[in-house]
């Protein structure tokens, strides 16, 4: 009797690994994280790599320029006012490895180039956002739409979730899968991979 416990265990155990474990979140459970987070995630794209910012048409001398960037403040309808207004929606999106590579590229001015925004201040006060309107940042065509309900996870732990993923580039365009990783921050999830979404289907 014993060996054949023992040797039932055995099986189970093979096919678990033969069928994979995904862990302990289900493909619904990857659905309903991923659809909040990807809808955030696109309209951000948005901003922070396309075209979504609108400059004011006569900046008159808010211009600030560089060697190599010229800057224009934004509409005053614009969503986003400040650096630290576009951190804070970045933070809520993003896991903080992300928010790093993202601050690079945006915010921190490097050897090659400066960065794609900055405050323009008055009085040492922040009175508005600016970009770089320069070559040195041109827009991403943010073109491929995912479709979070095709989740499927592959893995996952207590803080870890990586699931695929269908999107396409444009509507009518071909699907395909990628894998999207998330990551759970101070109990929140927040994406931890790029997208480069435009809109969420």
């Amino acid at each position: 009797m014993k060996k054949i416990t023992a040797v039932l265990l055995i099986l189970t155990a093979l096919l678990t690994l033969l069928t994979g474990c995904k862990g302990p979140y289900s493909d619904q459970d990857a659905v309903d994280i991923l659809i909040p987070l990807l809808e955030k995630d696109a309209k951000l794209n948005v901003y922070v790599w396309g075209d979504g910012f609108s400059t004011r048409e006569d900046p008159g001398q808010d211009v600030y320029a560089t060697d190599t960037c010229k800057y224009y403040r934004v509409n005053e309808d614009a969503p986003y006012h400040s650096v630290e207004e576009l951190k804070a929606a970045i933070s809520e999106v993003y896991s903080t490895q992300m928010q790093e590579k993202i601050y690079q590229y945006a915010f921190e001015n490097t050897d090659e180039s400066m960065a794609r925004f900055c405050d323009f201040k008055q009085n040492d006060a922040v009175a508005d956002l600016q970009i770089d309107v320069t070559a040195n940042h041109p827009p991403r065509s943010l073109t491929a739409v995912f479709y979070p309900e095709t989740a499927v996870v592959e893995r996952s732990t207590a803080t870890i979730i990586e699931a695929k993923v269908e999107y396409s580039i444009g509507e009518d365009g071909e699907r395909q899968t990628t894998t999207i990783r998330l990551l759970k921050q101070d109990d929140v999830w927040k994406l931890d991979t790029y997208t480069w979404a435009g809109k969420v289907a």
